[in-house]
């Protein structure tokens, strides 16, 4: 499958006085079995970009479809149904982190600090609460759950049952990313999720993201981490001022002159 992007723009008070272009013709496809990483610098639209590939901020200009599946567009798409409500035909329900969303398209984002919104108490609850919402049961609700775990390098033996308050900055930060994976999405969205995380926990949260892609899950990362991005990256996006300047595999000096940036003095 295919997320693609043709000439992608958005503005913030769009028509008004205040009116704010972020992002300016933008084109990229991700594919799933891919690691994307979105670099740039604070303010340069990575996380507009990310909401509107994941279908949470319609473009004021240009489309962002899946192909390869069912081929409908994910702009549009719409905050949940309320709990107890049936969704629309066609349309699947999930929940990640305690926010319900209808989806369109395969497409699920983790927002940063997700943790802070965990919604169930224990980790094996946390992890089944959005299949559930898709009418998973019994046998093949765990599998899901103990496959999410084993994806972010949680046993589950060990942590099904563990209260999440009991756990570390960097394992709430992986079980509120297995709780989006149980979903079984085909496109994985996520928005900074190494920030407040120390050097180790960012690298083993890295690592386990990049091993998503043999599961055929399309991995996107905005981030401010441009070591990490270009070491474990199919591809890094470079964008600057809304637009995009570079596309493809890139070594981390090449990441830097893009930005007009020197090497971070703690970058490994």
């Amino acid at each position: 499958m295919e997320l693609v992007l043709e000439n992608v723009g958005f503005s913030y008070d769009r028509g008004l006085p205040t009116e704010t272009k972020v992002l300016d013709s933008l084109s990229a496809v991700v594919r799933t079995g891919e690691f994307l990483s979105i670099v740039g610098r604070t303010g340069s639209g990575k996380t507009t970009l990310a909401l509107i590939m994941a279908g949470l901020l319609k473009p004021t200009s240009g489309t962002v479809t899946i192909k390869g599946g069912a081929g409908q567009p994910t702009t549009g798409m719409t905050p949940a149904t309320p709990r107890g409500e049936s969704a629309q035909a066609g349309e699947r329900v999930c929940a990640v982190n305690g926010v319900d969303v209808v989806r369109r398209a395969d497409v699920v984002m983790v927002f940063q600090f997700p943790e802070s919104q965990f919604f169930e108490e224990d980790v094996f609850r946390e992890v089944a609460f959005g299949p559930s919402r898709l009418g998973v049961r019994g046998h093949e609700l765990s599998r899901r759950v103990d496959s999410a775990l084993r994806a972010v390098n949680l046993d589950p033996d060990a942590y099904s049952r563990l209260f999440t308050s009991e756990l570390s900055e960097g394992e709430k930060r992986r079980v509120a990313i297995a709780s989006a994976l149980s979903c079984q999405p085909h496109f994985l969205i996520l928005d900074e999720p190494a920030i407040s995380l120390d050097w180790q926990a960012s690298a083993d949260l890295f690592r386990a993201l990049a091993e998503l892609k043999r599961k055929d899950t399309a991995v996107v990362v905005a981030t401010h981490e441009v070591g990490t991005a270009a070491s474990l990256s199919d591809t890094v996006a470079v964008i600057g001022q809304g637009r995009l300047l570079a596309l493809g595999k890139l070594q981390a000096q090449d990441i830097y002159a893009h930005l007009g940036a020197k090497r971070s003095s703690d970058e490994p």
